[in-house]
């Protein structure tokens, strides 16, 4: 579905990825990973068109969408969730997803009027019941734990009805316990929506555990790319990233 080839993007004379050529398949959940400063942002950042490429291609579904604004990748179908979650705190978390789901429907106008009662309602709530939020409905956004404002920042994305979901270490910042309980939830909204989803994590033992394929970033190049078993034996990766103790903590 979406194949990024040759891409390469440079910040003076500093080369922030180079050649970077990958592919992510309809339906795949993919992990992203590598060093800091290894690329992996960039690559995000370029295909949510934060950044323009310097050369290179970006396609979903072999059309390209290089050029488009920000607005208009997400109307292809890819959506962001971003590390550090941007919500509205003084809005009760039901109230965030209406305002969300009126704007993606261009019906911003509606944002002067109640929310609730609105045919946006049950779509908010069905999202929220896949994140096991339901019940934090009526919740004032502020009063949310850590993990929840990330999963609500993931449902905000969601209701931009993503065909590609893109998650920027989705699990930073959390606890060893909420950690595991998020990668559940991205994989509850994998199986169950079909997504292609592609995710930038550190934490290995959630990589090997949760991704059908890896790809591996080194000073803004991809160094190798497969299977958890196949990134777990290559002594490249062995090499440049995860170092012998943690190749043995992933096996």
């Amino acid at each position: 579905m979406l194949k990024l080839e040759k891409l390469n993007k440079n910040f003076g004379g500093i080369k922030a990825t180079q050649d970077v050529t990958l592919s992510f398949p309809e339906g795949s959940i993919s992990a992203i990973i590598g060093p800091n400063g290894a690329g992996k942002t960039t690559i995000f950042n370029l295909i949510s068109a934060q950044i323009a490429p310097s050369s290179g291609a970006i396609t979903l579904n072999d059309d390209s969408i290089v050029g488009l604004s920000r607005n208009a990748i997400v109307r292809t179908g890819i959506v962001r969730a971003f590390q550090v979650a941007s919500l509205f705190p003084s809005l009760t978390v039901m109230d965030t997803m209406i305002a969300a789901i009126e704007s993606h429907q261009n019906n911003s106008f509606r944002l002067w009027r109640p929310f609730r009662g609105s045919q946006s309602e049950a779509r908010a709530l069905e999202i929220l019941a896949l994140l096991d939020l339901q019940g934090a409905a009526d919740t004032v956004v502020s009063a949310l734990s850590h993990g929840d404002q990330k999963l609500l920042d993931i449902g905000l994305a969601l209701t931009m009805e993503p065909r590609v979901l893109l998650l920027d270490e989705p699990t930073a910042g959390l606890g060893p316990q909420e950690r595991w309980s998020m990668i559940e939830q991205v994989k509850t909204i994998w199986q169950q929506l079909g997504l292609t989803i592609v995710f930038i994590e550190h934490d290995m033992d959630i990589v090997f555990a949760t991704a059908e394929r890896i790809h591996v970033l080194v000073s803004g190049g991809v160094i190798a790319s497969g299977t958890p078993d196949e990134i777990r034996n290559d002594q490249r990766v062995i090499d440049a990233y995860l170092g012998a103790s943690d190749q043995e903590s992933a096996a």
